[in-house]
C-alpha cells in the first residue's frame, strides 16, 4: 500500500528519484507535492557567468553566456561509489563533445562527438580498447534509419555491426567467421555455423518469402510461398531431386521431378535434415 505519512522531501531527493519507480511507494498526494517541487528545481534563471554547484552526491561546474545558454566546458563529478569525471563542451547551448573518465583508475569510460550534425558516440574496455562506437547522421529524418552501431571485441575484431541506413546486419564469432549477415534492402538473412559453412537463408521480397536449408554448406532443402502457393524442394548432394506444390486455395498437392515431370500418386520421403 502507498505510504501515507508525512514525508519531507528535500532538494537532493527530487533529482535522485525523479525517473525511479521507488517513488510510486508514496500517496498520490506526497508524489504531487513531490513533482510540485521538482518542478520548481527545474526552473531556475541565471545570470552570464561561472556556477560551480555541489552536493554529497555530485559536483558541477558551467558556464552561462549572455545570451542565457551554457556555453564552453563544463565538468561534472559523480560521488558514491563511483569516481567518474564527465567534461562536456557547449557551443551556444549545443553539447557537442563528452569525454567521460574514471579517476581512480584513470581509465576513459565513454567520449563523444558531434560534428556536422552527425553524433559519434564511443564506450571503451577497462584496456583502453574501443568496445562500442555508434554514428548518427540526423541528416537523415527517418530516426529509426539514420544509425550505425559497431559492438567489438576486446582484441579489435567485430562482434556485432548494425547499419540501419544501409539495411545491414552482422554478427561475428570470437574466431572472426561469420554467424549471421541480414540485408533489408535485399531481403535476406544469412545464418552461418561456427565453422563459417551456411545454415539456413531466409528471403523475403514483395509477398513471396523463400527458405533454404543446408548441410555443411551444401543446400539440403528448399521452401518457397506466395499468395497461391507453397512448394517444397528436396535435394541430394545438393542437386534437386524432386518438388511438391501445395495450391493454398485448392488444397491440391502435386510432386514433380527434377525435370518438372509431374509424379501422379508419389509418396512423398523426408529426406533427413
Amino acid at each position: 500500500n502507498p505510504r501515507t505519512k508525512p514525508y519531507l522531501i528535500k532538494n537532493e531527493d527530487v533529482q535522485l528519484y525523479a525517473n525511479q519507480d521507488s517513488i510510486k511507494q508514496f500517496s498520490e498526494e506526497v508524489q504531487k507535492k513531490f513533482y510540485e517541487k521538482l518542478a520548481e528545481s527545474e526552473i531556475v534563471i541565471l545570470n552570464a557567468g561561472r556556477y560551480h554547484f555541489k552536493n554529497k552526491y555530485e559536483d558541477f561546474t558551467f558556464s552561462i553566456n549572455e545570451n542565457g545558454l551554457i556555453n564552453e566546458e563544463a565538468n561534472y563529478f559523480r560521488f558514491k561509489n563511483t569516481a567518474y569525471q564527465s567534461t562536456f563542451t557547449f557551443v551556444n547551448g549545443v553539447l557537442v563533445k563528452t569525454k567521460t573518465i574514471n579517476t581512480i583508475k584513470n581509465e576513459i569510460f565513454s567520449q563523444s562527438e558531434l560534428k556536422d550534425e552527425v553524433l559519434t558516440e564511443e564506450s571503451f574496455y577497462p584496456s583502453g580498447k574501443l568496445k562500442e562506437q555508434q554514428i548518427e547522421d540526423f541528416r537523415i529524418t527517418d530516426y529509426q534509419k539514420n544509425t550505425i552501431r559497431t559492438v567489438y571485441f576486446e582484441d579489435g575484431s567485430i562482434n556485432d555491426y548494425n547499419n540501419t541506413i544501409d539495411g545491414i546486419f552482422k554478427v561475428y564469432n570470437s574466431s572472426g567467421t561469420l554467424k549471421r549477415h541480414a540485408d533489408n534492402k535485399q531481403g535476406f538473412d544469412k545464418l552461418y555455423n561456427k565453422d563459417g559453412t551456411l545454415d539456413m537463408i531466409f528471403y523475403n521480397k514483395g509477398d513471396e518469402s523463400r527458405t533454404e536449408y543446408y548441410v555443411k554448406g551444401v543446400i539440403n532443402k528448399k521452401q518457397t510461398e506466395n499468395k497461391e502457393e507453397s512448394r517444397e524442394y528436396f535435394y541430394e548432394n545438393g542437386k534437386m531431386i524432386y518438388y511438391e506444390v501445395y495450391n493454398l486455395k485448392t488444397k491440391e498437392r502435386k510432386v514433380f521431378d527434377s525435370k518438372n515431370k509431374l509424379m501422379p500418386g508419389k509418396t512423398i520421403p523426408r529426406i533427413s535434415m
